[in-house]
């Protein structure tokens, strides 16, 4: 069971954040997931069908042996540091990178939940 929507849905909440984000152009996602194989690529094409420049994902990140021991802290800072973050509201890497993106000063509408 994943804790996330259907690939159309998750696709049209990007489509719906990128085109209501008011302070630049989004013209490339992040995707921070341990999803592998089938399902992650149908997400990527369904987003690069649907306009997005470019995705990238966790697995794309090229880590050494130390990187790959903090991963996952790594795909939180770049979450902190996204101009437009959307998360789980159930997830406590979401809740993490919301606190996180607060402190920071980051408007409170460049993060968004499914």
């Amino acid at each position: 069971m994943r804790c996330f929507p259907d690939i159309d849905v998750i696709t049209a909440r990007a489509r719906e954040v990128k085109t209501s984000f008011r302070d630049s152009e989004l013209e490339v996602a992040y995707l921070s997931t341990n999803e592998k194989g089938k399902w992650l690529e149908d997400l990527r094409k369904s987003l690069m069908d649907d306009g997005w420049r470019n995705i990238v994902t966790s697995h794309d990140l090229e880590l050494d042996s130390e990187g790959i021991e903090v991963g996952m802290v790594i795909d939180m800072d770049i979450a902190r540091q996204a101009a437009v973050f959307i998360g789980n509201g159930w997830s406590s890497f979401t809740s993490t990178i919301n606190y996180r993106r607060l402190v920071d000063g980051k408007d409170p509408l460049s993060t968004r939940l499914w």
